[in-house]
């Protein structure tokens, strides 16, 4: 005997367990450093079911302050890849956090459209000449291999580091130290093509 209920039961079961995964700024998770106006957003969606597509997504975009500077909207579309930034302009050296929320194409028990949701960060890197804030080449010319170079900085008084996004520019290989320790996750960074163009670097520094 066929069994309305239990089959919608069933239904919204398969539905409920579409959600959105590994969301992407520019390819890249949590990318550090974007230096584009318009990064563009992608994820993919997991489901146990078959036959199961996204409905509609919604991208919000919230600044440091949790000020949001872009809302998509609610857009009907299946559309996951390479979806345009087109909120307010960023900031450079700014970190900023994003919502992604999805439906799917069936309702759920209740007649709505079932909503998950992913979350996920990026920050800018310096997007003009002008934020470098007068940052100048330094070097020991002729001095061959294994050259170290230092500086030293001070934090304002009354203030404290929680975290810091040094950027960094070598032509070659570099090893990064900070307060006196190697940095975790970067060692002999790649040799950039400086002849034409140099790129720089960025990683985050916690206390």
């Amino acid at each position: 005997m066929y069994n309305a209920s239990r089959f919608h039961a069933r239904l919204a079961n398969v539905v409920a367990s579409i959600r959105p995964t590994r969301p992407r700024v520019g390819y890249i998770n949590r990318p550090l450093g974007l230096d584009v106006a318009a990064p563009r957003f992608s994820w993919a969606l997991q489901t146990s079911g078959r036959a199961q597509e996204q409905d509609t997504y919604q991208i919000r975009v919230f600044d440091g302050a949790s000020k949001s500077v872009w809302d998509s909207g609610v857009v009907e579309s299946n559309a996951s890849q390479n979806v345009p930034y087109a909120g307010s302009t960023l900031l450079a050296d700014s970190s900023y956090r994003w919502r992604l929320d999805v439906t799917a194409g069936n309702p759920g028990s209740n007649g709505l459209p079932v909503g998950t949701t992913a979350n996920s960060t990026f920050t800018t890197g310096l997007l003009t000449e002008a934020d470098w804030k007068g940052a100048q080449w330094i070097g020991l010319p002729n001095k061959g291999s294994g050259v170290q170079l230092r500086t030293e900085f001070e934090v304002p008084a009354g203030r404290s580091v929680r975290r810091a996004f040094p950027y960094r520019v070598g032509l070659g290989y570099y090893t990064p130290y900070l307060d006196g320790a190697r940095v975790p996750t970067h060692e002999l960074d790649p040799l950039p093509p400086f002849r034409k163009r140099v790129f720089y670097d960025t990683f985050i520094y916690r206390r």
